[in-house]
């Protein structure tokens, strides 16, 4: 289940007020959450709103008041949980961290590759930085961790 951070309002005027279900039961998203190395299908994804000041909670941001052009003002939360990244899909920081630091490494071009090192030693790189190892195959195809 996907849930906003928050239980209660944040704002400054109506600090602890209590959050309410926003949308009826069938009518709750229900998405793909790709958490880690796992693909989890028909993840529920619940948004809260606060009935005094009708500010909207969802898992990766809020949705305050209206300005004055009439417009709601969203705000990005930096300590979200997992994000929104296609219209039903969700992440978690550990695969989309993985995704950018894999295209970083793997799709640079030949120019702007870290220390202008080769394919190989850029795929090693990526290990090490991603998983703290770098993983060699031996003569026989195996794989092991020659840092041990």
């Amino acid at each position: 289940m996907i849930c906003p951070i928050s239980m209660e309002c944040q704002t400054a005027f109506y600090n602890g007020q209590s959050l309410f279900l926003t949308t009826r039961d069938h009518d709750v998203s229900r998405v793909t959450l790709i958490k880690g190395s796992t693909l989890h299908e028909k993840v529920h994804v619940l948004t809260g709103e606060c009935r005094t000041c009708h500010t909207k909670y969802f898992s990766d941001h809020e949705t305050s008041g209206h300005n004055a052009q009439g417009q709601s003002i969203r705000f990005y939360l930096n300590n979200a949980k997992y994000i929104k990244v296609g219209q039903n899909v969700w992440v978690d920081h550990i695969f989309s961290g993985g995704v950018m630091n894999g295209m970083y490494h793997f799709h640079a071009s030949a120019g702007m590759r870290p220390f202008g090192l080769p394919r190989r030693l850029n795929q090693e790189r990526f290990l090490t930085d991603r998983f703290g190892m770098v993983l060699c195959k031996n003569l026989s195809g195996q794989l092991h961790n020659p840092q041990k």
